[in-house]
């Protein structure tokens, strides 16, 4: 997220407001009780006590603003980010696939202004929603919107009676008939394929002597974050990542052959790892 975001409407300032007015409220009620106890209900506790109402809707309204300055928000492709706080910021962010549901809510001070509160209920969030934003447009809400629901919806074609008999076939005789069909690949690899899109999860390889191994990380991960994934000590020691792509090395067959044509590369911290690099970390113990 940038490190300033889109702003909420202008009407969050009042639903801020009255949500401190909410609790300022006890306390208020609590110092014209004692007032009224002390001197009892005279014109001047009426006085003080319409002083201390204003001084509360004031102070009420000066913190929504304050709130409502200090609270931005952005969607993109790893998820949607919120961030608040005047002394003190907090952030959170609920990735694309822990989201559930977008529910919107409109109060008064919402419907004068024409906009809605959108609670982004995610796994885990409670039933109010792990991020709420208090007052937002329409053109806002679709486009948060559509920015979900493109990731939580595809829709293929696939045959249940080829990928049976795929499944009858030894792997020789399989690669074969697909080829014979001018199929690219199986059923299933295209329904694990669609299901990483779904979720936001792409796979980077290790290739060692005795295994070769796909990890799974979100999609825009870092190097760092994939040394992470192997390990938490590959990430604190993290020195830089030799990265190659999968096609590369399988067409040169090796990665002392893919450093003498130039193939490997050397990324640091801030690398984005794409789809099928094959990364082998460097590290300090």
């Amino acid at each position: 997220m940038s490190s300033e975001g889109s702003r909420l409407h202008r009407a969050a300032i009042g639903v801020l407001a009255l949500a401190a007015l909410r609790e300022a409220l006890l306390p208020l009620i609590v110092l014209l009780g004692a007032s009224i106890a002390g001197r009892g209900l005279d014109t001047a506790a009426l006085q003080r006590g319409a002083i201390y109402l204003v001084i509360g809707v004031a102070v009420a309204s000066l913190a929504g603003f304050a709130r409502w300055r200090s609270t931005s928000y952005a969607v993109d492709e790893r998820g949607i980010h919120w961030r608040t706080g005047i002394f003190r910021t907090k952030s959170t962010t609920v990735p694309l696939s822990r989201i559930q549901g977008l529910d919107t809510v409109a109060g008064p001070v919402q419907r004068l202004f024409g906009v809605v509160a959108l609670h982004v209920q995610s796994a885990g969030g409670g039933a109010k929603g792990e991020i709420v934003l208090d007052a937002v447009g329409p053109a806002a809400v679709e486009r948060i919107r559509s920015g979900y629901e493109h990731r939580h919806a595809m829709v293929d074609a696939l045959s249940a009676k080829i990928e049976m008999e795929l499944g009858e076939l030894e792997p020789e005789e399989a690669a074969v008939f697909m080829e014979e069909l001018g199929l690219r690949e199986s059923s299933l690899d295209r329904v694990i394929e669609l299901s990483y899109r779904l979720v936001g999860l792409i796979s980077f390889l290790t290739a060692g002597p005795d295994e070769v191994r796909a990890w799974p990380i979100p999609e825009g991960s870092n190097a760092v974050d994939a040394a992470g994934a192997i390990h938490s000590d590959l990430a604190r020691g993290f020195i830089r990542a030799e990265t190659i792509a999968y096609e590369d090395l399988l067409s040169l067959g090796s990665m002392s052959e893919a450093k003498k044509h130039g193939k490997v590369r050397s990324e640091g911290k801030t690398y984005r790892v794409r789809d099928g690099d094959v990364i082998e970390v460097l590290f300090s113990r």
